[in-house]
């Protein structure tokens, strides 16, 4: 696969998972491509007050099918609208430590 239709790929795939999200959530959630190096397949992150961001390692995330990939996408919406995101990974620490 070339280059361009890797991401043109990738583009489509965001795409299809913003019309996934529920209409309460899509102003307030970003779908988008991991950038770091050995990454989780999927990670949301809070990035403002009201504001999430759900990471995918497009690359491992085609190799899964599509049910997989929706479950999966659902889990970490339902994560965000159960309010259970932190702004930082030591933050969980913290909350369970008391």
């Amino acid at each position: 696969m070339t280059v361009s239709a890797l991401a043109l790929t990738e583009q489509s795939e965001i795409q299809r998972l913003k019309t996934l999200l529920p209409d309460e959530l899509k102003s307030q959630v970003a779908i988008v491509r991991t950038v770091e190096v050995n990454p989780l397949l999927i990670r949301t992150e809070k990035v403002g007050k009201n504001r999430s961001a759900i990471q995918i390692d497009l690359i491992q995330w085609q190799e899964l099918n599509v049910d997989q990939r929706n479950l999966l996408f659902w889990h970490e919406v339902a994560r965000v609208q159960n309010q259970t995101v932190s702004r930082f990974p030591w933050e969980t620490v913290v909350l369970v430590s008391g």
